[in-house]
């Protein structure tokens, strides 16, 4: 089950996103923030995998939480999504897991996810050196 919370200020916009991600029982949304410093908070709280945000928030944008998030010993997937396509060159520098562009639309969305469970080459030849490493311990 993947943990994801959702953070945006804008109440109808949440629940847009929690419904399409109802669809799916392998999401479980932990929790709802309206602006950046309350994701934060809920983020060292909830530990979600998940983190989907909004860019233009209040008291913190996304693209900060996103770079405080970056800074967790085991940080959250970040996601951004926003009715604002121009930041997508910052969102990438900051090395985001995704970036949807509202209104999101459910094989947006879907996409999206699919793309962040996929393993990469890196991912996969660490998790061997972590699994060798755990057995010699044993």
């Amino acid at each position: 089950m993947i943990k994801i919370l959702i953070a945006d200020d804008e109440p109808l916009a949440r629940a847009r996103i929690k419904r399409l991600l109802a669809a799916n029982e392998d999401y479980i949304v932990v929790g709802e923030a309206s602006n950046g410093e309350q994701a934060i908070a809920l983020c060292k709280q909830l530990q979600p995998d998940l983190v989907m945000l909004d860019i233009n928030m209040p008291k913190q944008s996304g693209l900060e939480v996103a770079a405080e998030l970056k800074q967790f010993s085991i940080p959250p997937a970040v996601m951004f999504l926003t009715a604002h396509s121009e930041h997508a060159l910052t969102a990438f520098e900051l090395a985001v897991d995704g970036y949807l562009v509202k209104p999101v639309s459910e094989q947006a969305l879907a996409k999206a996810m699919a793309q962040l469970s996929k393993l990469n080459r890196t991912q996969i030849s660490l998790l061997k050196i972590i699994t060798l490493a755990i057995n010699l311990q044993v």
